[in-house]
């Protein structure tokens, strides 16, 4: 059944039926004007700073659906979500969806949808408790609001990097990026022998592009370990993000390109499409990973941790005065400019 023919009450009473969820922390959720949440929500009075934030994913922008699913959708806009509250070292707690619809997506496809936020939002325990709908005439618009909380004043931010600080990152980089332009060219340039057996050998990007894994887990970790100094999450590729912990803390940065963590998979299907993986690392985006700096004095309690918690962390640069700028150091120890951005809404040909 197409949404035209159901209008937007039995929507959201669809929507409320299957996805909204009851708790002791809400008085009123979906169906009323507003959700209205017990003051103690958040713990404790003073014992926690509240966490807000939105993101947005428009087709034709940010997805296409020539290349991935309505579930992918829903579970890639949660997922962006939950790494902005990984980044602050913080915990989510309840989400708002507001979506512009056309009348011809069906009640299946929406179910879709919702049931991709909903299956990574169970996962960190987040739950709906409201939202908007409007009509479209073209296009898919999903924005995601989640509210969380972190330790009073302890939110990592952007700003708190110092010269001498080591920089690191979670994960591998540029899978994501890679994985999107595989299946936009769906292999071409792979080697016709081998284009099957590769396609399915790189099944890991596509993977990393459509349900990435926000660090929640990481994220908490380093706050509550007192760890980072500064954090980030990797949305829009190494060379944006780090400028950003770099302007809003006043310091220059130089990145080992050898130290770049690049997946084994990431490395094969550069090979095959005679490409420099690094660009996909640099300048890709939308692997959210964390990227954060570490005292010299945090350094060994990091290392500890690492081996305690098993997490796969890369050293890959150091924090210099301002005045040094951003340099990358490449594989035969020069120093070369860094790469100018990753993506950049409105920069990039939209």
């Amino acid at each position: 059944m197409k949404l035209f023919q159901v209008g937007e009450r039995k929507i959201i009473q669809h929507i409320r039926r299957r996805f909204a969820q009851e708790g002791q922390r809400l008085f009123t959720g979906i169906g009323d004007d507003t959700a209205i949440l017990k003051a103690s929500a958040l713990g404790p009075a003073g014992t926690k700073d509240l966490l807000l934030t939105t993101d947005v994913l428009v087709e034709g922008v940010d997805f296409d659906f020539r290349y991935c699913s309505f579930h992918q959708v829903g579970f890639k806009a949660m997922a962006a979500n939950l790494s902005d509250i990984a980044a602050m070292g913080g915990v989510p707690r309840f989400y708002l969806v507001t979506l512009g619809l056309s009348g011809d997506i069906s009640l299946d496809q929406l179910d879709q949808l919702y049931e991709g936020m909903a299956d990574l939002a169970h996962n960190y325990k987040v739950r709906l408790i409201g939202g908007d709908t409007s009509a479209t005439r073209n296009g898919l618009f999903v924005g995601i609001t989640i509210l969380g909380e972190v330790e009073k004043g302890r939110a990592l931010v952007r700003s708190g990097a110092r010269v001498g600080d080591h920089i690191f990152v979670t994960g591998n980089l540029g899978d994501a990026a890679a994985g999107l332009e595989l299946v936009k060219t769906r292999s071409q340039g792979l080697t016709a022998r081998s284009s099957l057996l590769l396609r399915k050998s790189l099944l890991p990007l596509t993977q990393r592009q459509f349900y990435p894994v926000p660090r929640i887990e990481e994220g908490r970790l380093f706050l509550t370990n007192r760890i980072a100094s500064a954090m980030i999450d990797l949305s829009d590729g190494l060379a944006s993000d780090l400028r950003h912990i770099c302007n809003e803390s006043r310091v220059g940065a130089v990145v080992e390109a050898a130290a770049l963590p690049l997946s084994d998979t990431l490395m094969k299907y550069a090979r095959n499409i005679r490409k420099d993986p690094l660009m996909f690392a640099l300048t890709g985006g939308e692997d959210f990973e964390l990227l954060f700096t570490v005292p010299e004095g945090r350094i060994s309690h990091l290392m500890r941790l690492t081996r305690h918690k098993r997490l796969r962390l890369s050293r890959i640069g150091k924090i210099l005065p301002r005045a040094a700028g951003i340099k990358l150091k490449d594989d035969r120890g020069r120093v070369v400019p860094f790469p100018a951005r990753g993506y950049e809404h409105f920069k990039n040909g939209q």
